[in-house]
């Protein structure tokens, strides 16, 4: 975490529960980061991060992702379906490409 903030960008993680639970989790993982609450999945769906069954029916799940937006507002990388450790490293791949270019 201390090399994304090296490199001037921020953390934040989203879910789609409600904020008094992201609140109590937050709290109880010691988290050094925000989290946002999207309970109506608007933004998890828009960012197809949603679980749907067989394809088919959507439910109230959402999967492990990392989006890197710039400071202009600008998507520069993304995975859907990322496990915590790839998506620091995908990060730092995305703040180290665009400080070189």
């Amino acid at each position: 975490m201390p090399r994304i903030k090296a490199g001037n960008a921020v953390v934040l993680g989203m879910s789609n529960d409600p904020q008094e639970k992201l609140k109590a989790w937050h709290s109880r993982e010691q988290l050094n980061y925000d989290l946002l609450s999207d309970p109506g999945q608007e933004v998890i769906r828009q960012w197809e991060a949603g679980v749907s069954l067989l394809g088919v029916a959507k439910i109230p799940l959402t999967r492990r992702s990392c989006w890197v937006i710039d400071e202009r507002g600008i998507l520069v990388d993304m995975k859907v379906g990322i496990s915590p450790e790839a998506s620091v490293a995908l990060a730092l791949r995305a703040l180290n490409a665009g400080a070189a270019g």
